[in-house]
């Protein structure tokens, strides 16, 4: 289904719980609260079949740390039997893949992406406020094991990994991963970190890796680059330097119910009073397209700019 500007809109992001078991300083490093109702399994499902109506054919799990909710590898089953969905992924902090793995690997889950802003481990305790690094690395082991697609999302914090993207790299030298880095955005605990550009980056990474752009695309805004020394790809999510809202194709749910046509925005619909009745969510759904903003409002002072904890928004 088109926007308003003429865009494919086919990605949702859809968020299953706000709970994290880290308290990165960019998100969440109060803590998360108690969560709001969330959203059940069922009610999931309906929002998937009628996603699919609208023409959504890719489905991204999210949280907080969605392997935080029991039964995620349930929910990805039951969206990957939604006729109409073509991928079904998950974002995860990798943390907890240890003991989920084998489950979301059994569901049929296509791809995960791990966030993963340093392969240091006492830097990743500093940023994350625990010493889990072990688990990120042999969740990325048992996923490679299985042949499950692994993007690794690196956020660039100005000031504090400036250079230690540099260990990041040992995982597409050796591994068929992506490893993406993305600009912070100004969002909840974003504003308070200096902002480091994507170009930057590429330059450091270029002068150690000669980097050509890949034919890869695919489902988001990340552009790919490849290198005959590399064996993964390295992307890059680059929302403030290089704004990409001309070519987003996607509409974001919490996981209490509120559908976001703009990350950067606070407005949204409440989806929860229509839960039962798939064509009205279809009719919502199709509405939040037509009204899908032509860009975001980072930077700006508008009042409809999203302050909530990054957290609680889907990522």
């Amino acid at each position: 289904m088109k926007d308003g500007y003429g865009r494919e809109i086919e990605y949702l992001r859809l968020s299953v719980t706000p709970r994290c078991n880290l308290r990165c300083i960019y998100c969440a490093p109060e803590g998360c609260s108690k969560p709001d109702e969330l959203l059940s399994d069922s009610d999931i499902v309906h929002i998937g079949r009628a996603a699919a109506k609208a023409g959504i054919r890719y489905i991204k799990i999210t949280g907080g740390e969605p392997l935080m909710r029991s039964g995620c590898a349930g929910i990805i089953r039951r969206l990957k039997s939604v006729c109409g969905i073509d991928e079904v992924t998950l974002t995860t902090n990798g943390t907890l893949l240890p003991q989920y793995a084998e489950e979301i690997i059994a569901a049929g889950t296509d791809r995960v992406n791990i966030s993963l802003d340093t392969a240091d481990a006492s830097q990743y305790a500093a940023i994350t406020g625990f010493d889990m690094l072990g688990n990120v690395e042999k969740g990325i082991d048992m996923l490679c094991g299985a042949d499950i697609p692994v993007r690794l999302n690196c956020v660039l914090l100005g000031g504090i990994n400036d250079n230690s993207f540099y260990g990041l790299l040992k995982f597409p030298e050796t591994k068929k991963i992506d490893l993406r880095f993305i600009e912070l955005m100004p969002v909840g605990h974003g504003r308070e970190f200096s902002f480091m550009s994507s170009d930057t980056v590429y330059n450091a990474i270029s002068r150690i890796y000669p980097l050509y752009p890949s034919e890869y695309s695919g489902n988001g805004p990340a552009v790919y680059f490849e290198s005959s020394r590399l064996t993964g790809r390295i992307g890059f999510i680059s929302a403030i330097s290089h704004r990409f809202c001309k070519s987003c194709n996607r509409l974001r749910i919490t996981a209490d119910g509120t559908l976001k046509p703009c990350l950067s925005m606070s407005c949204g619909t409440d989806l929860k009073p229509y839960l039962s009745d798939e064509d009205e969510l279809y009719k919502l759904l199709k509405k939040a397209v037509h009204n899908k903003p032509l860009m975001h409002c980072f930077g700006s002072c508008s009042d409809e700019a999203e302050t909530a904890a990054m957290n609680t928004i889907g990522g």
